[in-house]
């Protein structure tokens, strides 16, 4: 399913959820709708907005097996992916802005792209952004949920197409406290 591929506006401002749920978009503080809806580097819009640095915290990368089918990645159960934790958070507030937890299937990135991953250089969309590799990112969920350190936040989900083929697969949570109406 992909989720505003051609428009960023509802004209009745109700999207019905993943989980049954029901989201008032023009309710949502306007920033944190673009946030929702871009398909382009958060970080930078962060930086942008906030006007202040934002920092990619890298709080876990490990190696995983997948034991169930990720369909946002079109992995298989036994496909060996690269999981990625992060935080964005701003450097002079100390406002965490969003969580994200990442897929990567390393065999679908360029080396030179899994060399610096790996490494933990920089975030995935500053990363893709220094490469200068084509991608297309692709809206498919949008959930409310309330996370155990987070409180009442947003969740996104899109997958990042290199080369015709789905090679990363992203969740974020944005905290509504960041974003008050």
């Amino acid at each position: 399913m992909s989720l505003f591929s051609s428009s960023g506006y509802l004209p009745d401002d109700i999207l019905s959820l993943e989980n049954g749920d029901t989201l008032n978009m023009a309710e949502l503080h306007p920033f944190l709708r673009v946030l929702l809806m871009t398909d382009g580097t958060v970080t930078r819009s962060l930086e942008s907005y906030f006007w202040e640095s934002v920092q990619v915290h890298c709080n876990d990368q490990t190696r995983v097996i997948v034991a169930e089918p990720l369909e946002g990645l079109n992995a298989e159960i036994g496909t060996e992916l690269i999981e990625r934790k992060v935080d964005l958070i701003g450097e002079r507030s100390r406002v965490r802005y969003v969580q994200a937890v990442s897929h990567i299937h390393p065999q679908r990135l360029p080396s030179q792209l899994r060399k610096d991953l790996e490494a933990q250089r920089l975030g995935i969309g500053e990363l893709l952004r220094e490469s200068g590799l084509e991608t297309y990112r692709e809206l498919l969920s949008l959930n409310r949920k309330v996370g155990p350190d987070t409180g009442p936040c947003l969740e996104r989900s899109y997958r990042i197409v290199i080369q015709s083929q789905a090679a990363i697969h992203i969740r974020e949570n944005f905290p509504l406290h960041a974003f008050p109406t």
